[in-house]
């Protein structure tokens, strides 16, 4: 269960959940602002329950959270994707809106996506770019040079 889900799971319970995301190292469960549950964001499988059978919905709190505590570490979180400004124009080179990289256009113009550094690794060891036809920003416009 990637981090949004669970925030998403909780906060969706009540209009008093709240999900703080790495609280000393814990995902943080507060009802109206009190700490409930905590997930560790470094071990896999540890989590505090300070959850009561008077809180609403506190069973389904209970499960979600032992739900994302089983959650390998390295899965819980979305890969942070960079705009990518190609800096001029490369054969037979596309990535797709989705991100996916193919084989197909030709490209008339510098062109702007959002990848991952996964993807970005990908595209340099199937195309062999010099970095320095690549720019790089996280959450924003990139501008061409």
């Amino acid at each position: 269960m990637k981090f949004n889900e669970f925030k998403s799971a909780i906060e969706s319970l009540s209009k008093h959940y709240e999900v703080t995301d790495f609280v000393e190292s814990l995902a943080m469960v507060r009802y109206k602002h009190k700490p409930v549950l905590k997930v560790s964001e470094v071990d896999q499988f540890i989590f505090i329950s300070e959850l009561t059978n008077s809180l609403p919905f506190s069973h389904q709190a209970y499960m979600l959270a032992a739900e994302y505590a089983v959650t390998p570490i390295d899965e819980r979180h979305e890969e942070k994707k960079y705009y990518l400004a190609l800096k001029k124009s490369f054969p037979n080179v596309f990535i797709g809106a989705d991100g996916n990289i193919m084989k197909c256009l030709l490209f008339e113009s510098p062109r702007r996506f959002q990848v991952t550094q996964n993807e970005i690794d990908q595209l340099n060891e199937s195309f062999s770019f010099d970095l320095n036809d690549i720019k790089l920003a996280v959450g924003g416009d990139v501008d061409h040079e």
